[in-house]
């Protein structure tokens, strides 16, 4: 994920309680809003100062499936990937290691222990049959 987006993303994370939620993007005052009844606070933050394109970050995250845009591009919700984006990096991660480094490792060894320990007594035998 590009380093704007992500800072972008973790913004909008911290304005929602739940899945539920949805940000007005007010574009006239360069600001994220959280929907709200009268009840709660107002929750807002701020475009990321010095990004030139707000409006792209957002379509980037709404392609990749973090956020939902709706209204005209005027609200978005946020969606299960956003919400648990370090867990699943996470997991995403650790799948890697599992299957490129630590799956080889271990079969080199079984491999390793079978060919030092079966493979003599496989040849001897083979020569034993051939003679």
């Amino acid at each position: 994920m590009i380093h704007s987006a992500y800072k972008l993303l973790k913004s909008l994370i911290s304005l929602v309680e739940t899945d539920e939620d949805e940000i007005w993007i007010d574009y006239e005052n360069k600001r994220f809003e959280r929907v709200h009844d009268d009840t709660k606070p107002d929750f807002g933050c701020s475009f990321p100062p010095k990004e030139p394109s707000v409006k792209g970050l957002l379509d980037y995250l709404q392609e990749n499936g973090y956020i939902i845009m709706e209204g005209y591009n005027e609200y978005c919700t946020l969606t299960y990937k956003a919400l648990y984006y370090k867990q699943i990096v996470r997991n995403e991660r650790l799948r890697y290691f599992l299957c490129s480094v630590f799956v080889p490792i271990i079969l080199s060894v079984i491999t390793s222990i079978l060919t030092t320990t079966f493979l003599p007594e496989l040849l001897s035998s083979l020569l034993q049959k051939l003679q």
